[in-house]
């Protein structure tokens, strides 16, 4: 009677040494499971910082794109006048050359005719 108690008594030993092997095998889970989560949250934090610098350079760039586009449209403006200014005064140029050449061809008519008569 005393041998199976002991052999009951060391099945039980048995079952709780399995128990524990067990609970023990959880709380390292467990901590694997929390290093885990806290290299999530960390990852989390530097996500959210990176789109934090991502909405910053979003925003400057709109910033700067009105600024660029007003200073490309001041430049186009600038440069279109001085085109303006560049064709008038070649024209100009050309129109007086035009003048002086019908005058020269008038004055030749002129001497043409007295020269006839």
């Amino acid at each position: 009677m005393l041998k199976e108690i002991l052999h009951e008594l060391k099945n039980v030993n048995n079952r709780l040494d399995s128990l524990e092997q067990g609970q023990k095998t959880l709380v390292q889970g467990q901590m694997n499971l929390e290093q885990g989560q806290k290299a999530l949250e960390k990852g989390q934090i530097a996500l959210e910082q990176g789109q934090i610098e991502i909405r910053k350079d979003i925003a400057g760039l709109k910033e700067n794109h009105g600024g660029l586009i007003k200073e490309l449209v001041q430049n186009f403006a600038i440069y279109n006048e001085e085109i303006v200014n560049l064709i008038e005064d070649k024209t100009s140029a050309l129109n007086m050359r035009v003048f002086h050449i019908e005058t020269s061809i008038q004055n030749f008519k002129k001497q043409l005719q007295f020269m006839q008569k």
